[in-house]
């Protein structure tokens, strides 16, 4: 290979990775969090769609959920929490004697 064609090669190729690099999205995230009062519940029901979720069981007053909403789609924090406060569900009530959460 000639030296002036390798030299337009490796531009090439340093010139794509640099586009790749620019254009790729870094993970964003916030915290929401939810609390309501324990007392006289007796269950916990949960209706969740995908990620993950822990749940630890103690004798409290209060039911706290900390929710971190993390997603790659979106170029700020502010477009994020707008689709999340537009297309998401994140809630936990008190029905009775159950706690409700809902996260979908």
């Amino acid at each position: 290979m000639t030296k002036p064609l390798h030299r337009i090669l490796v531009i090439f190729g340093l010139f794509l990775i640099i586009n790749f690099t620019a254009n790729a999205k870094s993970e964003l995230s916030f915290k929401q969090n939810l609390v309501i009062e324990a007392d006289g519940l007796n269950n916990l029901f949960s209706d969740v769609g995908s990620g993950s979720l822990y749940i630890h069981g103690a004798d409290v007053d209060e039911i706290s959920v900390e929710a971190t909403i993390r997603s790659k789609k979106y170029s700020n924090i502010e477009e994020l929490e707008e689709a999340f406060n537009e297309k998401m569900v994140l809630t936990l009530e008190d029905n009775g004697s159950k706690a409700i959460l809902k996260s979908l």
